[in-house]
């Protein structure tokens, strides 16, 4: 995660349709009125409440059966795409829309559902297009002011995000989704006290929202106020996300007490460049007396040993052993008090491996030019939607190093993963008019062999 801005993880989907059933909803099935078995409303009363109590693919059949039967029920239709959504068949929701919206034109929550899965599909402008299509329909339509700054704020259009937002909490000034993504669009234009204001506002309507804490927390510690932004960080532990991280039954350590002569888990939780970043802290643990255990993905596992200090290496999957206590990576600035005046500064702290180095400094030759190492993608996580907006405020578009055709340099990629290696090879095969970029990814096995690749390049 970035401590310059707000994790997209906090900049919440849009907000979710309520289901309806076209009347009085019950609980049981057994007290729904005598209607015949095939009964399109029965059925779509059925599905919708099937949906309601989590059965979205029952309740989907069912509102399927009754559309069968009645296929012009607006209501069924609008459930039918909310139960579709759920399941991440958005295409399929979204052609649902589109012909409820060719029924019922004018039906304002058609437009604003419709825009919610323009949002899942990352189709923002046509997002911010339907929306808008539902606020002219209903102006006072508070979500569809909410959902339209989302739009907005994926688009890097703060400005007008934040009127959005504004809009939204006019018309409802309890929406604390309104108010929490109110400041990750503040925070985007460095207005940091107004959107500290604003996620207090948030956490003050509703006390127990991580988002709002943990959107304060990379607020504070981008203000440089270090020691409440880590503390606040912890709640990451209470979102969605977060919860099942904490699957150990063992005390987690937090800086006490002592762990002199214990056994102390450290653990990754989030992405490899965090983990890269924070293990710095391992030596200090060490130095505290206590046996370490480090569990680290395999591709890391190599260059982790190279930091100081006696510690075991465990790899992800392999079986833990006995330990007292653990620690998440990302708590160890809160164990450690940091502050801006002790972070651990000791440079490098990882090491290339000097054979691997020497093995790599044969297999490029004698170098004749400058050489450049590329990374321009950050990744792409398809079951982790909270990310990416934050990979696309990272990323670079491959097209735009072909401006860098004429200079007198090598160029190395050193991009691992999809979909950047896919990008590579097709804009090479459709007559990629930029800089020869020389691609040895394949001989990249883990970070040990990317770390000695680095120690023969002059920039990165």
């Amino acid at each position: 995660m970035s401590a310059t801005s707000p994790s997209a993880e906090q900049n919440l989907p849009p907000q979710a349709e309520p289901l309806k059933s076209g009347g009085a909803m019950t609980t049981q099935h057994e007290n729904l009125p005598d209607s015949p078995p095939q009964h399109p409303e029965l059925l779509a009363h059925q599905g919708a409440m099937a949906m309601q109590a989590g059965n979205i693919a029952e309740g989907i059949a069912l509102i399927g059966q009754s559309l069968e039967i009645a296929p012009d029920q607006p209501q069924a239709i609008l459930n039918l795409g909310v139960g579709l959504r759920k399941l991440g068949h958005l295409e399929l929701a979204l052609a649902s829309y589109d012909h409820l919206i060719t029924l019922q034109p004018d039906y304002a929550q058609a437009h604003y559902s419709r825009g919610n899965v323009l949002h899942d599909l990352r189709r923002f402008d046509a997002a911010l297009a339907s929306n808008d299509r539902a606020i002219a329909l209903e102006p006072a339509y508070a979500a569809a002011h909410y959902n339209r700054g989302n739009a907005l704020l994926e688009l890097e259009r703060f400005e007008e995000a934040i009127l959005s937002y504004d809009q939204a909490i006019a018309f409802d000034s309890m929406f604390v989704l309104a108010w929490n993504n109110r400041g990750t669009a503040l925070q985007n234009l460095n207005r940091l006290s107004e959107a500290l204001q604003s996620y207090d506002r948030a956490i003050a309507l509703q006390p127990g929202f991580a988002s709002a804490f943990i959107n304060k927390s990379f607020l504070k510690l981008l203000m440089g106020e270090y020691t409440e932004g880590w503390q606040l960080f912890e709640w990451r532990w209470t979102s969605p996300s977060g919860a099942s991280l904490h699957r150990f039954s063992q005390p987690l350590w937090s800086g006490e007490p002592s762990i002199a002569g214990k056994t102390l888990l450290i653990y990754p939780e989030q992405g490899l460049g965090d983990l890269i970043q924070f293990c710095r802290y391992i030596p200090l643990v060490v130095a505290l007396g206590a046996k370490v255990i480090v569990e680290v993905p395999a591709t890391l596992s190599s260059l982790v040993r190279t930091l100081k200090g006696h510690f075991s290496i465990l790899q992800q999957g392999e079986q833990l052993p006995e330990f007292d206590l653990h620690c998440p990576m990302m708590s160890l600035p809160l164990a450690f008090k940091t502050t801006v005046a002790t972070i651990p500064a000791e440079v490098p702290y990882l090491f290339a491996d000097q054979r691997k180095v020497k093995d790599w400094q044969q297999r490029l030759g004698f170098k004749t030019k400058t050489r450049i190492g590329l990374i321009w993608s950050g990744g792409f996580r398809p079951d982790q939607p909270e990310l990416w907006a934050v990979n696309r405020r990272r990323n670079i578009d491959l097209s735009l190093f072909s401006c860098l055709r004429n200079l007198d340099l090598e160029f190395y990629s050193l991009q691992k993963g999809q979909p950047a290696e896919s990008e590579l090879h097709a804009i090479k095969s459709a007559g990629w008019d930029g800089p020869d970029i020389l691609d040895f990814t394949a001989q990249l096995h883990d970070f040990s062999d990317t770390a000695a690749l680095i120690m023969n390049l002059d920039l990165i």
